[in-house]
């Protein structure tokens, strides 16, 4: 029969190394979710600074968009 210790070791060890591999899974899906809403918010950004907004909604959606590209730190297209 093995120590008490042992077992607990085991058991937090066991816990340690199932929580690292999830923060890292959910650290990659969260850099692969934001790179893909990068590409739409970059190409819907860049589409209004060409063509520019006729409307009040439009000028409020092409700062909107300015706003999330930027807090996403979205690189220049």
């Amino acid at each position: 029969m093995r120590p008490g210790w042992y077992t607990l070791a085991a058991v937090l060890l066991s816990s340690l190394t199932t929580g690292v591999i999830a923060l890292a899974i959910s650290l990659y899906a969260l850099a692969e979710i934001r790179r893909q809403v990068c590409v739409v918010v970059v190409a819907q950004d860049d589409v209004y600074r060409e063509t520019g907004a006729s409307t009040p909604a439009g000028h409020r959606l092409a700062a909107a968009l300015r706003s999330v590209r930027g807090d996403l730190d979205c690189p220049p297209s």
